[in-house]
């Protein structure tokens, strides 16, 4: 994996890319954020926005097209295994509606979370859904990020440290910022987003996204 860093400034340092445009040319390697990796593979859990969809498939056939590297930060991958697990749960609900009722002592207003207190099953028995669903992603030239791919923060601050410096840097909450803080560690300074809000990473990164 290349090995690049990139130092902050006020000024940005990298540049916003419209997908949208033609002739547009993927860098690689490429971090991919949840938006992007949910509507492409969990479709089985959740049906996208038609736009939302075309746009995820537009970007991995140009993927694999230009032969760019797909990267997937172990904060991304969180996001997107649990959103397979909290949708799961969520469809759960109604077949479980008399034990949950027993449990809380109330009749409505049950979210995922109820379940997941008092049901670890339906968990368990997701999980060769879930170790399918991982190897496919490999199996797509997709790359999970390994903890031995890291470089040490390249400000030299303390990782939590960091954590909080960009945050008020980029203006980002803490998970999307995790996720900038991983690929940078793994040299990568271009992502991939279908959420307008990583825009604001541009200090530091080249935002691949639609416009």
């Amino acid at each position: 994996m290349a090995r690049q860093s990139r130092t902050t400034t006020s000024d940005p340092m990298g540049r916003i890319v419209d997908l949208g445009l033609p002739g547009v040319q993927l860098p690689s390697p490429l971090a991919l954020d949840s938006s992007v990796l949910i509507p492409q593979f969990l479709t089985a859990f959740h049906t996208p926005h038609p736009r939302v969809a075309l746009r995820a498939a537009q970007l991995f056939a140009l993927l694999q097209s230009s032969g760019a590297v797909g990267i997937i930060t172990s904060t991304v991958a969180n996001e997107f295994f649990h959103f397979a697990i909290t949708a799961t749960y969520k469809a759960e609900i109604p077949n479980h509606h008399a034990n949950l009722v027993a449990h809380f002592g109330r009749r409505r207003g049950f979210d995922w979370k109820d379940l997941y207190k008092i049901d670890g099953t339906i968990l368990q028995r997701l999980d060769s859904d879930l170790e399918r669903l991982r190897r496919f992603v490999r199996g797509n030239g997709l790359v999970f990020l390994q903890p031995d791919d890291l470089m040490p923060v390249a400000s030299g601050r303390p990782l939590d440290e960091e954590l909080v410096h960009l945050v008020g840097l980029y203006g980002l909450d803490t998970s999307d910022t995790a996720v900038l803080v991983e690929a940078q560690r793994a040299g990568v300074s271009s992502i991939a987003t279908l959420d307008q809000d990583m825009h604001r990473a541009v200090a530091d990164f080249d935002v691949y996204t639609w416009l």
